[in-house]
């Protein structure tokens, strides 16, 4: 008697094992057609996959409320507006995030405001390296160096090709303005949302210009100088500011250059090097960056100890660095440092290979001291460049605290007078 319960119960599981088997190729089916049906419904257009997405998160989250109902009588708004809760949802959503949350109300942008200094100092930076010129033609191609995992990830290229460019990151998004196509100078501009991953449009500056200095200040864009589309040096300079996408007329500059190098330090934009009409320049000059151009004016800053054109520059640990450019044909490995608060300039360790052409891009911060308290010392890196009369894919990177240049990975492309700056992950 046993023996048969015994065999009944087997016989039972087995029925039951097979029927679950069956079920379970049915939901497989199943998951197969619905994954079909959606992938059809979209490229028809009938269906958009994050809407979609989003309002079956909706529904699921709408179900777990109705299943365990709470009662809280703060608001989002009296959530951000505690700095530590505001704080550690700004590092874990991320800026861009961060941003956007903040446009709802008042209430939570002022929450976010607060801790917006720590969110972006805390955050890991990208350095986006555009376009250039690969030693045949110029380039539309566009990377993203991720420096928390020391990996390159290409992006959407550009609307156009661009060798000798400007770039600078503004408001959350990156700029990328004027150079050269192959066939003219360019006066156009185009800008990239890491939120869409997507390329736009901008307004024209008022000139075509190829190899102007740049630099970025209180969320607007500084082009100044270059090479018209005649071939002639300006002294021309102008402002973007991405919230209205109007260019400004900037006072000239006290001399007409190209092929400067440029960086932001104290509120203070310095344009250094270069060429003029007839040649390399040491000169360096420098504009206060006022709210409204009418009260700004260029003087002359402490010059180079050097004169070289085709240079790059970047601000790290409260100092701007000027790595390389060239003296004739000769590509320099040579970097010097200004210190604004001494007022003057000295020699660092030099580059592992002599650059010229080449994009640089730096972490910006303050001080060294307070880089190392937010994680990490100061840094500065440069991409490619024109070595020994070809382009360029090596990089490599200076600590600002131990005076070390060490290789990064290289870029998927060489490339020669491309335009870098730094942005948040």
């Amino acid at each position: 008697m046993a023996d048969k319960n015994l065999c009944e119960m087997v016989r039972g599981l087995e029925e039951q094992q097979r029927h679950t088997a069956a079920l379970r190729r049915l939901v497989a089916e199943c998951t197969e057609e619905l994954m079909v049906l959606r992938c059809c419904l979209s490229e028809a257009g009938v269906l958009r996959q994050t809407a979609f997405s989003v309002e079956l998160q909706r529904r699921r989250f709408a179900a777990v409320r109705a299943a365990h109902p709470l009662v809280i009588k703060a608001s989002w708004e009296d959530a951000l507006s505690l700095g530590s809760i505001a704080l550690e949802v700004g590092l874990f959503s991320g800026p861009s995030a961060a941003r956007a949350t903040g446009a709802t109300s008042q209430t939570v942008s002022g929450g976010l405001a607060k801790v917006w200094p720590e969110i972006h100092a805390r955050c890991p930076r990208s350095i986006f390296v555009c376009g250039g010129h690969d030693g045949m033609q110029p380039l539309n191609s566009v990377e993203r160096f991720d420096l928390r995992s020391g990996t390159w990830e290409v992006l959407p290229p550009m609307a156009q090709r661009r060798s000798g460019s400007s770039a600078g990151v503004a408001q959350g998004r990156l700029f990328v303005c004027g150079g050269f196509n192959g066939q003219v100078t360019l006066c156009s501009a185009e800008c990239f949302d890491p939120g869409n991953n997507s390329w736009a449009t901008v307004c024209a500056m008022s000139v075509a210009r190829v190899d102007a200095a740049a630099g970025v200040a209180a969320g607007q864009l500084f082009v100044c100088g270059g090479l018209d589309d005649l071939g002639q040096p300006l002294s021309s300079a102008e402002r973007l500011d991405p919230a209205t996408g109007v260019w400004d007329a900037l006072p000239a500059m006290l001399e007409c250059r190209c092929k400067a190098a440029a960086g932001v330090l104290h509120g203070h934009l310095y344009v250094c090097g270069g060429r003029n009409h007839e040649q390399s320049l040491s000169s360096v000059e420098q504009l206060r960056l006022l709210p409204t151009s009418a009260q700004q004016l260029w003087w002359h800053g402490p010059a180079m100890p050097d004169k070289r054109s085709s240079a790059t520059a970047a601000v790290a640990s409260g100092k701007l660095y000027v790595c390389g450019g060239n003296v004739g044909r000769q590509s320099l490995q040579q970097v010097d440092c200004f210190d604004p608060f001494v007022g003057c300039w000295e020699a660092v360790a030099p580059m592992g290979i002599g650059r010229r052409f080449s994009a640089a891009a730096g972490s910006c911060a303050s001080s060294s001291a307070e880089a190392i308290a937010r994680g990490g010392g100061g840094w500065l890196c440069v991409f490619g460049g024109n070595g020994a009369g070809q382009s360029l894919s090596s990089a490599e990177r200076l600590d600002t605290v131990t005076g070390r240049w060490v290789p990064l990975p290289p870029m998927r492309w060489a490339r020669d007078d491309a335009a870098a700056a730094t942005g948040l992950s």
